[in-house]
């Protein structure tokens, strides 16, 4: 599938539609969270928590302009949290097993709502309007957290799985890259380093 430069901004969007339309949450219910500090739980029994876990500069591709596009890959990390079930006998078991499902549709088992997490996203291709593909491949799966009892929500569990993006994010063609004190271009001149081409 032919691919467009993009940012995060694109393909993030187009991943928290996704989620929403294969998991069944609504759109109050996936959360965009930046740093270490856990986001609020809602009044509901599961919730996604999306960030942006850091890139890697994998290449660099001419696009015109004299700029590089650069070859990039995102780790954006799914936190999938969910009611323990406190009062059920034998809770854990049963948070990580049930079957039932919450008034939504969406699963209250971790499991099942993993699954659908990662039913949702391996192998997706999120696409602009005219169907071009926002990354350079499928998004697919890396390493992960465990579940476990979540240290920071009492009554309530969590699991973080880590998803690979690559992209080319997209850069202004004609932004001079030589400029004066003031940041503006002091000359039309443009040029491009051998660390730039090598990186």
């Amino acid at each position: 599938m032919p691919s467009v430069p993009s940012t995060a901004r694109d393909w993030l969007l187009a991943i928290e539609a996704r989620l929403g339309a294969v998991v069944g949450l609504p759109p109050e219910r996936i959360l965009e969270w930046l740093g270490n500090d856990p986001p609020p739980n809602l009044q509901a029994d599961s919730d996604l928590v999306l960030r942006l876990g850091g890139i890697t500069v994998e290449g660099d591709w001419q696009r015109g302009g004299n700029r590089y596009t650069l070859h990039l890959a995102e780790r954006l990390q799914v936190q999938i949290r969910s009611r323990l079930l406190l009062d059920e006998p034998n809770n854990v078991r049963l948070w990580l097993t049930t079957g039932a499902v919450d008034a939504a549709g969406v699963p209250l088992g971790h499991v099942a709502l993993r699954s659908l997490v990662i039913d949702a996203l391996q192998g997706f291709v999120p696409v602009d309007a005219a169907g071009i593909g926002l990354t350079l491949c499928e998004v697919h799966l890396g390493p992960g957290e465990a579940p476990r009892p979540s240290p920071h929500n009492s009554g309530w569990g969590e699991e973080t799985l880590t998803f690979i993006v690559r992209y080319l994010h997209r850069l202004t063609p004609d932004l001079p890259i030589i400029g004066g004190a003031n940041g503006q271009s002091t000359t039309g001149l443009r040029a491009q380093s051998a660390y730039r081409r090598r990186l």
